[in-house]
């Protein structure tokens, strides 16, 4: 099962190699092998590739009340797409990143696998404090989203609001729920990916949960994001401007673009 990792401490951050690729994203390395998003994508970053035309405007949260429409200078994560709009996104940014010469030959960015997002959440003691009983507590807690006592928020955060975890990843606990590669159905009409984590609106108790996941086909959802990941095939040192002496082991393939 993929839980069994998320309690594993030999998962680390490696800060020296972290670097901001060239939509101002930083990704932060995984000793694991691969580098991760601190932040989900925003709206500014997601439009600064694939434009403000490819993000779809948001519907009224009430009647007569318009909601906040996306912008390219908004850093709330970017929502109402589907994993097939964040895959787009992230070979956009392969090829962006692979012409600024930020890159390492053959790394390509994709979503995390399931395996990647749940190493990733890294704070085991943390999820387990969070049952039904303890809410209300945590609600209080800078990491936490959600307050019982005012209900569910009516929209998501602009990413980092809110403290990392030991691995310096933001948002792990929730904001959105996020997009991860592996297929959660591939039957119906709709087939859907896998998604992870809790976001802004559900206070049900176990969706707070470590192990919850889900999927979902057909309509966009205003409670999905993503995050990307960097996995390259082999890394003859770090990705730049970090000095060439700084190497790093060998990684695996990158996950395919689909």
């Amino acid at each position: 099962m993929v839980d069994s990792h998320v309690d594993d401490l030999s998962v680390q951050a490696v800060p020296e190699k972290s670097f901001e690729n060239s939509v101002g994203m930083k990704m932060v390395r995984i000793n694991k092998g691969y580098w991760i998003g601190a932040h989900e994508v925003t709206e500014r970053q997601f439009g600064a590739l694939m434009g403000l035309e490819a993000m779809p405007e948001l519907p009224r949260i009430a009647a007569g009340r318009p909601s906040r429409q996306p912008s390219l200078d908004s850093d709330y994560p970017v929502r109402y797409i589907s994993a097939a709009d964040a895959l787009r996104f992230c070979a956009q940014l392969t090829a962006s990143d692979h012409e600024a010469g930020l890159l390492p030959e053959g790394a390509a960015y994709s979503l995390p696998t399931e395996r990647q997002w749940v190493q990733c959440v890294a704070d085991i003691k943390f999820w387990q404090e969070v049952t039904a009983a303890s809410i209300i507590k945590l609600s209080k807690d800078k990491n936490c989203y959600k307050d019982l006592r005012r209900g569910p928020l009516q929209q998501p955060s602009t990413v980092g609001s809110k403290q990392p975890n030991r691995l310096g990843l933001f948002d792990m606990m929730g904001n959105v729920s996020e997009f991860c590669l592996d297929w959660y159905s591939t039957s119906g009409p709709a087939p859907s990916r896998v998604i992870r984590g809790t976001d802004y609106s559900d206070l049900r108790a176990e969706y707070w949960c470590v192990s919850n996941r889900y999927g979902i086909g057909g309509p966009r959802s205003p409670t999905i994001g993503f995050r990307v990941v960097l996995a390259p095939r082999k890394t003859k040192g770090t990705p730049r401007p970090r000095k060439s002496s700084d190497s790093a082991p060998d990684a695996p393939d990158p996950p395919p673009i689909n």
